[in-house]
């Protein structure tokens, strides 16, 4: 079971701890000093460029200062009111304020000049031409702005950087240091979206949503991860660190640390096109069924549409598993037959499922229609290719008692894999497992963890019981409350956070995941614990 550290979502990160803040303005002088001397040769060398070269650079004393001047000349507009001196003064103070910025303005500068082999560690062509470096400069101060509450400006600085160096971050993303975008044209990353320290993104990468959720519901990308070209992370899914995005690739589910993604998670955009026309059809017949029978003639027409968009789907890309899982629902759902007549049950039983199982548990053949089958079939099909919504919902069937069979031993294989993928439904089953102890040994410290990785994905089940557990005393398991740790890309010095370990804010924060959700119950326990607060606090005031 992974067990991986989860990324925090800092709209307003800290500042560096007092002992990194030397280290930090001695690295931000070197590199000033490395980029006036490479100024210099450049104005000798070209004189065409040499008032603009004193002008940005060599007349300013700090980089904080050329960076403020290089950005206000840049995206100054008239049609807006921002006016270059409006700009100037507002990224100056920016920079003065916080020098947390002026450290990863350097780190990120750096970053340019080891991995980017154009750059040829010139990181004056960085400073002056290099707008993917110039849109992260400005998108930190958005983000300054956005934290302040000043949002409308952090939105307009938002939109005049993505009309200049078409590149889109919402100003509320949180981007760490050691940060390149190499190109950057077509960059967008979502309101909720994390990018950790020394992250690599190339030209056209979406971190966006899947426009079915809401809140947190953008990707989180952990430290050292590279995301090649045109690829698209989708949902608030994790990228572990050091992991590797092949260019092109459509990721739909969590990447581990290290790993590289390049045609497992890709899906063929034709025939996710044809997903997304079933899926919809589907959503027809479920809003139909809601006031009419399940004989209505309406229904035949949307069914058979949704059947021949994931069919056709399959034919173009075999490997879709997102096709595979939507037939297989809706021969159980809907009973819609499906095109494996011939296969026995038995043989489902026996042939599919063991080759990807080790233990099997005896189960007694029991007849089973054609479509059920078919169901099966495709289900098992699908979750053995990897899909964990395919391997949640194979688990779920093989471990309730029905007329087809049961097996826990089977069940959990299925389950399990679906929580390595970090899938909230299975990670609140399992939650749910060890906590009653069923079919295995009972483990609140297992329970807990199964809940709050299941919660930070939104399952509003899983924050339920991992908040009333909180108020109940349970411990929180060390691998959550263990600080986040990690190396400064502008230091290298390891550096802290500690979680705040208050069990009633943090159980307050669970509720409120499930309110935002849709979950009455979270709304109770809000008003619950408000009411309770209330009354703590009238004996202190009746004391003063």
């Amino acid at each position: 079971m992974t067990t991986a550290q989860p990324l925090q979502h800092e709209h307003d990160p800290s500042p560096p701890e007092p002992d990194a803040d030397a280290d930090d303005e001695e690295e931000e002088s070197r590199v000033w000093s490395q980029i006036k001397a490479e100024a210099r040769r450049d104005a000798d060398g070209e004189p065409a460029l040499a008032s603009f070269v004193y002008a940005t650079v060599l007349s300013h004393p700090t980089l904080a200062g050329s960076l403020a001047f290089h950005l206000a000349n840049k995206l100054a507009s008239s049609s807006t009111l921002l006016s270059s001196t409006l700009l100037y003064d507002l990224f100056a103070a920016a920079h003065a304020a916080r020098p947390d910025l002026r450290a990863a303005a350097a780190a990120d500068l750096l970053a340019a000049g080891a991995r980017d082999p154009a750059c040829a560690g010139r990181l004056s062509h960085c400073l002056l031409d290099y707008k993917g470096f110039l849109a992260v400069q400005a998108h930190r101060v958005a983000h300054a702005l956005w934290a302040q509450g000043r949002r409308a400006l952090a939105l307009a600085l938002q939109s005049r950087v993505a009309e200049v160096f078409a590149v889109d971050i919402h100003p509320a993303a949180a981007v760490g240091s050691g940060v390149l975008l190499d190109h950057a044209t077509g960059v967008v990353i979502g309101e909720t979206a994390v990018v950790g320290d020394g992250v690599s993104i190339l030209h056209h990468v979406t971190l966006g949503g899947t426009g079915e959720a809401v809140g947190d519901r953008h990707p989180k990308v952990g430290d050292g991860v590279l995301i090649g070209a045109g690829a698209t992370i989708l949902g608030n899914v994790r990228i572990g660190a050091g992991a590797k995005i092949g260019a092109g690739s459509l990721v739909l589910a969590d990447v581990p640390p290290g790993a590289t993604a390049r045609w497992i998670h890709d899906r063929n955009k034709k025939a996710m096109e044809l997903v997304a026309k079933g899926w919809s059809a589907l959503k027809e017949v479920d809003r139909v069924i809601d006031y009419a029978d399940r004989n209505d003639k309406r229904l035949i027409p949307l069914l058979r549409g949704a059947k021949e968009n994931f069919e056709l789907a399959l034919e173009i890309d075999n490997m879709n598993t997102h096709a595979r899982l939507w037939l297989a629902k809706m021969h159980f759902k809907y009973h819609v037959p499906g095109a494996f007549a011939s296969w026995s049950f038995s043989y489902f039983l026996f042939i599919l499922i063991p080759r990807t199982c080790k233990h099997i548990a005896k189960a007694s053949l029991v007849t089973a229609s054609i479509v059920v089958l078919s169901g099966a079939a495709l289900l098992v099909e699908a979750a053995n290719m990897g899909d964990p919504d395919a391997q949640y919902e194979l688990g779920c069937h093989l471990r309730i008692e029905n007329d087809y069979v049961h097996s826990d031993q089977q069940a959990f294989y299925y389950i399990e894999k679906a929580v390595d993928q970090l899938h909230p439904g299975a990670l609140y089953l399992l939650g749910a497992v060890y906590l009653t102890g069923d079919c295995v040994k009972r483990d609140i410290a297992s329970a807990m963890w199964c809940f709050h990785r299941a919660s930070e994905k939104g399952h509003s089940g899983a924050a339920i019981a991992y908040g009333s557990l909180l108020l109940k005393g349970a411990e929180v398991p060390e691998v959550i409350t263990r600080f986040n740790s990690g190396k400064s890309p502008s230091t290298g010095k390891m550096r802290k956070r500690p979680i705040q370990q208050d069990p009633v804010k943090l159980a307050k924060e669970q509720f409120q995941i499930a309110a935002e959700a849709g979950c009455d119950l979270g709304l109770r326990w809000l008003k619950r614990l408000g009411d309770y607060e209330k009354q703590q606090e009238q004996p202190k005031q009746i004391q003063q």
